[in-house]
């Protein structure tokens, strides 16, 4: 079988890497490729970065053993960034990573004006979760496309049968609850943007369920956002015949035991799977190294009560047995377990309550074995309280497994070897010749500089030559096949052998290594950047919008009732309706029709494959405007009639974040767009001087929307039952707010797929900044309600209408908004700093 033939069988494994003994830990248990994070921009903060030397040595490592390398470079970019990403991406190009891992569509347009042939991957970030995303994306050239976690083995199999282009998925690792690239827990709550590399990991603290503002019993989970983590291993042959192309693993944070043991494992699986066997997945080694309890995610469809159990939110590692009995009075804190795992000391033992609430952990620092049970003795500082007879005990760190597992990188024995072919010629009166090569096509040629004669005592034999040409000792490779042509009688001095090896393996390393350094545009690329420019300015005529010439506000309201807190106002030029589960909108656009007020619809945040239901209902409506969240929304509605009927208006999820961004959008055919809420004060004003800014809606007041999940709380906390099929949608009855440790009440809405989103409870404001918005040339500014009754949303709309009529009135009619909130009013990202918060481990 030819390596093509194998490749297009078999998935890629696709392994992270966050230091040099990740990679090695990869490549020597079988992954097919590395991803690592761009130096200084990437999306993960906290990891080591690889300067440009050790990263051009990573790259060279890695295709020395056929393994390829992705860059990732998979966050969002701001508009003045670009000067130093631009030499940064060209130091890297040079190297000739096999791809970057893209989310900015901006910079996605650099890297392919850069070097036309270089390729570049759709990072998750980019939210697509289908075919239409894909298409609407397809002017750009990305060879492959990381979907989203949240995809179904049919949906992933209706993605890869529709679209030419290569497939990624997520297949082992912790899982994110909200989508990727549409969390914005961490930007609100702790001034760090999930976009940009510094995930606060929201999702894993804990949280109180309230139900109809009262506290409710919430079923033993603490940590009621926090899902098990991610592991296919059981569905790898289905997976694989939905057609993927590459299998990733998450876990740049993690250590090279959890990238071993995780790649030799689904290596294993994979190669079960093509042999037609059952594959029987051993997940202990996979849960010791790193587990908060292992689940297929959303493979299998919407369960929502098994994907989050809630009770931890960190490594608890491999179940092991049971506390039998606590053995108090003695010189060390000692407990009696029941186990039929081989223990060691030194081993990192995680112990909780039967309903699964950690208690304690700590190091076995002695231990006695008897049957199937341990007497095990810890430190002296340990704490027996808490623990009784029946709490549950983990093992999440073994010294013994570990060391197992380095053995497959710092063991030369142990590395990987790629197979080698060799044809040997020896005649006599004719040099010694050899030919050298790969599986890939690569080739090598050597010769002796003397000729062969007749040997006088001892000819060489053709056992003896070949052990000679397979003694490859410490290189990487291996011999595979050998042909020799040898006639009788010759005589070879080992010598002359061992030097044409030797050679031979030099010329073929170099070879394989190496490649032509690709021909940058980087005038072109400084072009592009500045093409915005030219476009930039307040001129109204740029733009394919009615404008008006005064500021106005846009509303968007989340309840039907809030429609009568707009009777009797004026310089509203549209009101968005953003509906839950269950809300039709046709009653609320004919009431909005007889105020005299322009009419829209919120698309979705995210759209699965032929998830065309809801889109349908909006066009039936013909509202005046639509509000659009995702790309496959995009690319449907763009392809119907109602495109020429109605303005599309881009919203703040397609990530907006530099003008170059905004520019592919707006130049095809978008009307406004609003901009990525990750964008600080200076960043957003940066972004308007660069783009048409006319053409920009900015949003004055919101609620931050904070987590966007395809799981439900609802049906979680609420019912038994696994999706909307069976929970009884509660979420038509009752109101969820989650409360975080500050006491601050986080509400939970479902929309018209049941995906919730999380709302920050304080909400934000950027009246402060209006006047500054009305300078640069924004002409709409938008109001988000939430839950406010329609009394309450009227009195709010006339402060920002008073704030656009008399802007140095803004701090006093923001004071005055703040006392009516429940938890006051803030500045949001607004205010945070502009520089990027490295939280590099040095």
């Amino acid at each position: 079988m030819t390596p093509q033939t194998q490749a297009s069988k078999s998935p890629e494994i696709l392994a992270p890497v966050g230091n040099r003994d990740m990679a090695l830990a990869a490549i020597h248990n079988g992954a097919h490729a590395l991803y690592v994070g761009m130096p200084g921009f990437n999306a993960r903060a906290r990891t080591y970065d690889f300067d440009y030397d050790e990263l051009a040595d990573l790259i060279e490592l890695s295709h020395h053993h056929d393994v390829k390398v992705y860059i990732a470079l998979n966050i969002l970019i701001f508009q003045n960034e670009w000067p130093p990403l631009l030499e940064g991406l060209q130091t890297v190009m040079v190297l000739n990573p096999d791809a970057f891992i893209i989310q900015d569509i901006g910079l996605l347009r650099i890297i392919k004006t850069l070097n036309p042939k270089q390729q570049v991957h759709a990072s998750t970030q980019m939210s697509v979760s289908g075919p239409e995303g894909m298409e609407y994306l397809s002017d750009l050239d990305i060879s492959r496309f990381i979907l989203a976690r949240e995809m179904s083995l049919e949906e992933i199999a209706t993605t890869t049968k529709t679209r030419p282009e290569e497939v990624e998925v997520f297949v082992h690792g912790a899982l994110c609850v909200a989508y990727s690239g549409q969390c914005l827990t961490s930007e609100r709550m702790g001034g760090r943007s999930a976009n940009r590399g510094q995930c606060a990991q929201s999702c894993r603290m804990p949280y109180e369920v309230m139900v109809d503002g009262k506290v409710t019993p919430n079923q033993n989970a603490p940590f009621p956002l926090s899902p098990l983590d991610l592991c296919i291993l059981p569905k790898i042959a289905e997976l694989i015949n939905t057609g993927v192309h590459s299998l990733k693993i998450e876990g740049r944070y993690k250590e090279p035991e959890y990238v071993a043991s995780t790649v030799k494992a689904y290596s294993q699986a994979i190669q079960q799977a093509l042999e037609g066997k059952k594959v029987q997945p051993n997940t202990q080694d996979l849960e010791v190294s790193f587990s908060r309890g292992l689940h297929t995610g959303w493979l299998e469809g919407t369960n929502h009560q098994t994907l989050v159990q809630g009770q931890t939110s960190n490594h608890k590692g491999l179940l092991i047995g049971r506390i039998i009995q606590v053995l108090g009075k003695r010189k060390f804190p000692t407990l009696l377990i029941e186990s039929n795992y081989p223990l060691s000391t030194g081993d990192s033992l995680y112990i909780c309550s039967q309903e699964g609430r950690f208690i304690n952990g700590g190091k076995v620092y002695q231990l006695k074995h008897c049957k199937q049970n341990y007497e095990i003795e810890f430190a002296k500082d340990f704490s027996l309280k808490g623990l009784r007879k029946g709490s549950v005990v983990y093992l999440n760190r073994s010294p013994a497994l570990d060391k197992t597992l380095q053995r497959s990188w710092k063991d030369k024995n142990e590395h990987k070897k790629t197979p080698i072919f060799m044809s040997v010629k020896a005649h006599k009166n004719e040099t010694l010749q050899i030919k050298l090569s790969d599986a890939w096509g690569n080739e090598v040629f050597a010769e002796s500089m003397e000729k062969l004669d007749q040997a006088m005592k001892a000819p060489i034999s053709t056992h003896k030559l070949q052990n000679e040409l397979s003694a490859l000792g410490g290189s990487p490779y291996s011999l595979a096949e050998c042909q020799i042509d040898l006639q009788d009688n010759l005589y070879i001095h080992h010598k002359v052998i061992r030097e044409l090896r030797r050679s031979l393996v030099d010329k073929l390393t170099r070879l394989r290594t190496h490649k032509a350094q690709p021909i940058l545009f980087s005038e072109q690329a400084q072009k592009l950047i500045e093409s915005t420019l030219q476009k930039a300015g307040p001129d109204d005529e740029k733009s394919s919008l009615p404008l008006k010439q005064c500021p106005s506000l846009t509303l968007l309201l989340r309840d039907p009732e809030q429609i009568d807190a707009l009777a009797g106002l004026n310089n509203i030029s549209c009101v968005y309706l953003d509906f839950p589960h269950g809300v039709p909108y046709g009653p609320s656009l004919e009431k909005l029709k007889q105020l005299g007020l322009a009419t829209g619809i919120c698309t979705l945040r995210m759209m699965k494959p032929e998830q065309h239901r809801f889109l349908k209902d909006i066009i039936k409506h013909k509202p005046d405007c639509i509000l659009i969240r995702n790309l496959g929304a995009l690319q449907v509605l763009q392809s119907s009639t109602i495109a020429h009927e109605c303005q599309l208006i881009g919203d703040f999820s397609l990530n907006i974040s530099n003008a170059l961004s905004g520019d592919y959008f707006l130049t095809k055919g978008i009307d406004r767009l609003c901009p990525s809420y990750d964008l600080n004060k200076v960043q957003l004003f940066s972004l308007l001087s660069a783009s048409q800014a006319q053409r920009y809606e900015i949003t004055i007041h919101q609620y931050m929307p904070s987590f966007h999940m395809e799981y439900c709380v609802y049906a979680r906390f609420l019912s038994d039952g696994s999706d909307i099929s069976n929970c009884g949608i509660p979420c038509r009855q009752k109101k969820i707010e989650l409360r975080d440790e500050k006491g601050i009440d986080h509400p939970v809405f479902p929309d018209k797929e049941c995906r919730n989103t999380m709302y920050n409870g304080t909400p934000q404001s950027a009246a402060l900044y209006l006047p500054e918005f009305i300078e640069a040339g924004v002409k709409y500014f938008r109001i988000e309600a939430l839950n406010e009754k329609s009394d309450e949303l009227k009195r709010k709309i006339l402060i920002y209408q008073d704030i656009l009529n008399s802007p140095h009135q803004a701090e006093t009619k923001l004071s005055q908004l703040g006392v009516e909130e429940k938890f006051g009013i803030s500045e949001g990202q607004m205010s945070f700093s502009d520089n990027y918060q490295s939280r590099k481990k040095e």
